[in-house]
């Protein structure tokens, strides 16, 4: 068995007791915000068989105008129903 390399005594190591700056900052804040709840989206998955080319165009499309696939497509999507 390995010898151990040094033992940590109070000459190493300096021990300071907790603050207590965490208890005085909630006793002397105001009262506590409600904080509003978030609605959260629930999302399905959706397969399509698309033709490779327009799904690499349509990427390359999505690229230089900053969306991601997803938002473009429910965009597209919601432009549709609400054509029909």
């Amino acid at each position: 068995m390995a010898k151990p390399k040094f033992t940590l005594t109070s000459d190493l190591v300096n021990i300071e007791p907790e603050s207590n700056t965490e208890n005085q900052l909630q006793t002397t804040s105001n009262p506590p915000v409600e904080i509003p709840s978030k609605k959260v989206i629930r999302y399905e998955r959706l397969s399509l068989n698309i033709r490779k080319d327009l799904k690499k165009d349509f990427q390359l499309w999505c690229i230089q105008r900053g969306f991601n696939m997803t938002q473009a497509l429910e965009v597209a999507i919601r432009k549709i129903m609400d054509n029909h």
